[in-house]
């Protein structure tokens, strides 16, 4: 739950914050508190100058306090100068202390002598022969043994490094506490005194030049600047040389007191001499030996095209906002990276490209119409050059003037397409819509509209000549018209429209078998049966209708609609038939001429009915007069209006002892031959040219011949 606060509450805590503040900054400056110098220490001297920026610690504060002229140096306190400062501080037993710039000493008295403890920085000291003057080095104190009036010493202390004494004028000695051997000092030769309080003289110092021979520093507009790196021990007051020539007589830089890695800005393309030069603990001038480098400027690019103003004359059919050109950009290259812009405004404020290019010479843009703006540069190691100069150029689009060629003439207005009976669309022959040539036309569009005279779902068939082939897939009414068209997809009007006119082919009637029904029985009725029946298609046709006839002429007949290409006719008794097919479509309007006739025939073929014999009676007995010739007659009736017969005349019952055999076309046989006396058996039956009709054998009758001499007959 947060807290809440209430007004009092609010109040003691801005309160609170604001004596945290107060007693923050008297804990960093009590210059508010300790306003009077004063001091239980001894007064060692006073501020002789002060220049810029120095300032003065007593040792019980924390605090700097900026140092004035003539204020006062207790023991133990610090003095410091920062860049570009100096100061002088005037000892009470007549020495001085010269402070330069970025140094820190304290001072402590000690046993009557004063304690000079450079903690860093560079000073000079005037020491007048009755000072008592020590210098602190690290743990241990030296000792300075004044030979001569006044003597001047120069001391130097790096923030990191060892301390060199250097005398300047005078004569002086130095003495380590710790050991009884004493060092005389020789004008302007240093002594180095380590941490341990060794005072010894500095060992030979020594420059070498760490950046390449022959190095190469590419410059650009926007970084001109460069570091040359070296690197010494045991010298001072560096500086670097730099000349256009060998002999270093046409300087072009120094650079003193340099340090590691000198920043070298604004030299101009070419090739120089460089080295670096110091000092030593001895005093000798060190000179490094001498290296080349050269500095190279990035070249600008530029571009070659488009050229400067042109002007990409566009014409187009179409809108002219939405048309984009191709517009080729090529340049210069000597660099890896490319960085391309182009814009619309001379300042590149919004380019509409800007892109970093790999090894690249060339660019392709689709731009639209307008003015533009093209620069170009190169990149190598970091460095960017200079923009090339702009090239400006236009796109200018306008509309092209658009001539339409002459509408094509159709040759030919009205067309009947009659397609030959075919199993395949592919084999039929097409019809051809043919028309003028127009000029300028390169091509032709043909519109092809089933039963819309106003094409509003047309077939469109293109056309490099004059005529195209087409192959109607519907009955009915189609309608075509044409339209040139130029190099340029310039269109013309269409011509006028055509019509064409399907029209059915008569289907071809295959040969229809005739059909034979048998029958064994002489009393059956002839059953119904079936007629197959096949013709050819008809291109387009949707129905058939087949027509059947008992009459050639079709003046009675049984009209079938069939949409497929064969039928099975139900036949319901024998006769003959006449077969004809009209192609026609869906609706039964529109009608082929009819095919060719096919004639076939039904035919009910069955055994003929045996005769019945009429006489002689059964088992009749004939008595005869003569014995040479009987003149018997055979009389038998048909039951069918045939009258061909075949007679057996036998003197036995399984009339194997045949006497007469005949074939006959009446139903009567006279027996005029010389028959023997006994039994005569006899029997007829009707035959056909088609042995199946051939009808049974009636029952055999039997009659006896006998003579007036035959005695004894009835007994």
């Amino acid at each position: 739950m947060p807290l809440k606060f209430n007004r009092t509450d609010k109040a003691i805590l801005f309160l609170a914050i604001a004596i945290m503040c107060v007693f923050s900054y008297f804990l960093y400056d009590d210059s508010f508190l300790f306003q009077n110098r004063e001091s239980r220490n001894a007064k060692i001297g006073f501020i002789n100058q002060a220049e810029n920026d120095v300032r003065l610690r007593a040792s019980d504060s924390f605090t700097w306090n900026s140092a004035q002229k003539s204020e006062v140096v207790f023991e133990r306190d610090s003095v410091f100068t920062g860049k570009h400062s100096q100061t002088q501080i005037n000892l009470v037993d007549g020495s001085k202390i010269f402070l330069n710039e970025n140094s820190l000493v304290t001072l402590v008295s000690k046993n009557g002598n004063l304690e000079l403890n450079l903690r860093y920085g560079n000073i000079q000291t005037e020491i007048v022969q009755s000072s008592k003057l020590e210098l602190k080095a690290g743990s241990q104190k030296i000792l300075l043994k004044k030979e001569s009036n006044t003597s001047k010493l120069e001391i130097k202390r790096p923030k990191f490094g060892l301390t060199k004494i250097k005398l300047l004028s005078g004569k002086l000695s130095v003495k380590q506490t710790a050991n009884s051997n004493t060092e005389e000092l020789v004008k302007e030769q240093p002594l180095v005194i380590k941490p341990t309080g060794v005072v010894q003289k500095p060992a030979p110092g020594w420059i070498t030049l760490v950046t390449e021979n022959q190095a190469v520093f590419y410059q650009s507009p926007l970084e001109k600047t460069f570091f040359l790196d070296w690197h010494s021990q045991g010298t001072d007051k560096n500086e670097l040389t730099i000349s256009k020539d060998k002999d270093f007589k046409t300087v072009v830089l120094t650079a003193p007191n340099i340090k590691a890695k000198v920043l070298v800005k604004d030299l101009p393309p070419g090739a120089y001499f460089w080295k670096v030069s110091g000092q030593d603990g001895d005093g000798s001038t060190v000179t490094s030996p001498e290296r080349t480098f050269t500095v190279q400027y990035l070249e600008k690019l530029a571009i070659i095209e488009p050229t400067e103003g042109k002007k990409f004359d566009v014409e187009v059919k179409g809108d002219t906002a939405a048309h984009r050109e191709p517009v080729k950009i090529s340049w210069t290259n000597i660099y890896d990276t490319i960085q391309v812009q182009l814009a619309t405004t001379a300042d590149f404020s919004q380019p509409i490209y800007d892109k970093e290019l790999v090894k690249s010479y060339a660019l392709d843009q689709m731009l639209g119409k307008g003015n533009y703006y093209v620069r170009a540069r190169g990149k190598k190691q970091e460095l960017i050059a200079d923009w090339s100069e702009t090239r400006t150029f236009e796109v200018f689009v306008h509309q092209k003037e658009i001539i339409k060629p002459a509408p094509p003439i159709l040759l030919t207005k009205k067309l009947t397409f009659n397609a030959a009976a075919s199993r395949s669309p592919s084999s039929i022959s097409p019809i051809a819509v043919k028309w003028q040539p127009s000029v300028q036309a390169t091509k032709y569009e043909v519109e092809i509209s089933f039963k819309d005279p106003k094409f509003k779902k047309p077939v469109k068939i293109p056309s490099k000549t004059t005529e195209v082939n087409f192959v109607p897939k519907n009955y009915g009414p189609h309608y075509y018209r044409v339209r040139a068209i130029t190099s340029e997809d310039v269109s013309s009007d269409f011509s006028d429209v055509g019509e064409l006119q399907t029209k059915f082919n008569s289907p071809k009637l295959s040969a229809i078998p005739p059909v034979v029904e048998r029958s064994d029985n002489p009393d059956s009725m002839a059953p119904e049966t079936s007629m197959k029946l096949s013709w050819s298609p008809v291109y387009l046709a949707s129905k058939y209708v087949v027509e059947v006839s008992d009459s050639s002429d079709f003046s009675s007949s049984e009209k079938i609609e069939q949409e497929s290409t064969n039928l099975i006719y139900n036949v319901k008794k024998p006769g003959e038939f006449h077969f004809r097919v009209i192609a026609s479509d869906s609706s039964l309007q529109q009608k082929s001429e009819p095919s060719n006739v096919q004639t076939s025939n039904y035919s009910y073929i069955k055994r003929l009915s045996r005769p019945v014999l009429a006489e002689p009676k059964n088992k009749l007995t004939v008595f005869l007069q003569k014995e040479n010739e009987p003149f018997i007659w055979l009389n038998w009736d048909s039951t069918t209006d045939k009258k061909d017969f075949e007679l057996e005349i036998a003197f036995d019952k399984g009339f194997k002892k045949i006497h007469t055999r005949q074939k006959l076309n009446e139903s009567k046989f006279l027996i005029k031959t010389k028959l023997p006396l006994g039994k005569v058996y006899w029997r007829v039956r009707q035959i056909d040219a088609d042995a199946s009709r051939i009808s049974d054998w009636t029952e055999a009758r039997e009659f006896q011949l006998i003579h007036s001499k035959n005695e004894g007959v009835f007994k």
